[in-house]
């Protein structure tokens, strides 16, 4: 019962967050860890949660886990698995297409939300 409220709750806070902010409204540029020059965004994998655990991206970026925990964990998420990651070492996954992946790690139960976004068309002219 307590992971489903848990479940609920991280759901719910998600609609919120995408609710209220877009990528035009500088929702990229906050996400912790996004570096856009290279489009990537790291993850740390911490004992209580990943860091960040929501995190809004766009198309084409690279994410990379990084195992700062002292016991090993594996990233899972729409048919994707990640090897075990033994502490100190890292994953990466170029996400190509749009979409909210609900990610979790197989061995514990941390899980976190990663929304990759299709360029706003102004942007994609630009580029």
């Amino acid at each position: 019962m307590h992971t489903s409220r848990t479940l609920l709750f991280a759901v719910m806070f998600s609609a919120v967050l995408l609710a209220g902010c877009t990528a035009s409204q500088g929702m990229l540029t906050s996400t912790p860890g996004y570096d856009a020059n290279a489009s990537a965004l790291k993850i740390k994998i911490k004992p209580l949660g990943f860091i960040p655990s929501f995190a809004v991206v766009p198309v084409g970026t690279r994410v990379t886990w990084v195992n700062n925990d002292m016991m090993p964990h594996m990233i899972v998420f729409d048919g994707v698995n990640s090897p075990e990651l033994e502490p100190g070492v890292s994953w990466s996954y170029t996400f190509d297409k749009a979409g909210v992946y609900n990610y979790q790690c197989k061995i514990t139960p941390q899980r976190g939300v990663i929304v990759i976004e299709e360029p706003e068309a102004e942007e994609a002219e630009s580029s």
